[in-house]
């Protein structure tokens, strides 16, 4: 009986071994492609500041561009008065 209970644990801390082995296996391609990962976040993260930099710009150019059309149009609505006034 010791000898089939020694067998048990032997197979039982096999297992447990093969067990070991095999998660630190997927821990190390996790570690692979989180590295991946961070090169990754890092460039979106450069593209989200691009982006709102580029969008704060044309937000600028879009309120100059309503600036000037709206004088323009204050403009022709005082020459259309004049004109009707005429």
């Amino acid at each position: 009986m010791s000898d089939s209970v020694q067998g048990a644990v032997l197979e039982i801390l096999k297992r447990i071994q093969s067990d070991v082995a095999e998660v630190k296996d997927r821990v190390g391609r996790l570690d692979d492609r989180v590295a991946g990962l961070d090169g990754r976040v890092a460039h979106l993260e450069e593209l989200a500041t691009k982006q709102r930099r580029d969008s704060a710009a044309m937000l600028v150019m879009m309120r100059g561009t309503v600036g000037v059309f709206t004088e323009r149009m204050d403009a022709l609505e005082s020459d259309v008065v004049r004109l009707k006034e005429q």
